[in-house]
């Protein structure tokens, strides 16, 4: 298997709690632990303003320092939500709540460039990004929520797809495989 990945978001929350972590008694993070059993892939997850504790752009930059110092490869997967995004949430941020499809698709754009370009800036570029968690039923509900029902909302949610696309196509640094 080429691509050997863990979520490893939490990490810092469970170093912080004092968690310790050993291989056949010998001690290590999580991330050297399991870089010793192949790992090459560290998924993160994103939250726009979540509470404290949960991964942030300040945390996951943290992060990505750790990641690519250990020579592995970052998979960025943003919520687009300030906590858990799945198929039964996908609640808007507070910080966008009333804006209209194209406002919120300028948001998502901008957003994702930023959070893209933020990484690539700290010499940490992204390798993998999901344009939003478990979309099944869309993301930024009800703007770009899917109803199965009556085959509705397909239109929002791929404007609203194509909108993280740019953004992180726009930010990738030049020659770099996002």
């Amino acid at each position: 298997i080429p691509e050997r990945g863990v979520d490893l978001s939490f990490e810092p929350q469970e170093e912080a709690a004092g968690a310790h972590f050993t291989d056949g008694g010998t001690p290590g993070t999580a991330l050297s632990i399991l870089n010793h059993h192949g790992l090459n892939y560290v998924r993160l997850r994103l939250w726009v303003d979540p509470l404290p504790g949960y991964s942030n752009l300040a945390s996951d930059l943290r992060m990505a320092q750790r990641i690519k110092a250990a020579g592995d490869k970052l998979y960025l997967d943003i919520h687009y939500s300030d906590f858990w995004a799945d198929p039964q949430h996908q609640n808007i941020p507070a910080a966008w709540q009333g804006q209209d499809l194209t406002q919120l698709a300028a948001t998502v754009q901008s957003y994702t460039r930023a959070v893209i370009h933020a990484f690539a800036a700290q010499g940490t570029p992204v390798d993998m990004v999901s344009i939003g968690n478990e979309i099944r039923n869309g993301i930024l509900w009800p703007i770009g929520e899917v109803d199965w029902t009556t085959n509705t909302g397909w239109d929002n949610l791929a404007q609203l797809l194509k909108a993280g696309v740019a953004g992180a196509e726009a930010a990738n640094p030049r020659g770099h495989k996002l």
